[in-house]
């Protein structure tokens, strides 16, 4: 009986050890560059109401970038395929930069978009580590209220073209809600 309680014990402790290092490994969890993570990431929708054929402006908020440890960032938005893109909409503020546009390559994927955005770190300020995306979409149809997220993934150089939806490798870092209603 002694032995199968230690057993138990010893199984117990061992299980508990291996969801301790969970949060370890980069992914979700708040987003915060302390998890592990790249940046520490947050994403706005503003408004997260609107009619058919109004836009929102999606604001996503990297700060605390590890810019010397990696050469590039791929910060990745999943949303709702009713949602489009409005053309040259996205912009990269970096503190003390000029603010310049930049394209995102967008997945289709099932009832969903991936928009990709890559970020050379050598363009990050080591003093003031942080930059913000910022982009426009179209409400094209109804939809119920659903979850915009965003991750953010090292990578040594610009590798958008490599994603597949079938391996996003995509853990949301920060999400928010938008909701389509007919005008």
């Amino acid at each position: 009986m002694f032995s199968l309680h230690k057993r138990m014990i010893s199984s117990l402790f061992l299980f508990l050890s291996f969801i301790s290092v969970l949060p370890s490994c980069g992914g979700g969890g708040g987003g915060s560059a302390d998890d592990g993570n790249p940046a520490s990431v947050t994403i706005q929708v503003s408004p997260r109401k609107i009619d058919s054929g109004d836009r929102v402006t999606l604001s996503i908020h990297l700060r605390e970038i590890r810019a010397t440890d990696f050469n590039g960032l791929i910060v990745k938005v999943l949303t709702p395929s009713t949602l489009g893109y409005i053309e040259d909409s996205a912009t990269l503020e970096l503190p003390e930069s000029t603010d310049f546009t930049f394209a995102p390559r967008i997945v289709l994927a099932d009832e969903a978009k991936y928009f990709l955005f890559y970020i050379d770190t050598a363009l990050v300020e080591l003093n003031n580590p942080q930059a913000e995306i910022t982009f426009l979409l179209e409400g094209r149809r109804r939809l119920e209220e659903s979850t915009i997220s965003v991750d953010v993934d090292v990578t040594d150089s610009d590798d958008r073209d490599t994603f597949r939806t079938r391996n996003p490798q995509f853990t949301p870092l920060s999400t928010a809600t938008i909701e389509v209603i007919d005008s």
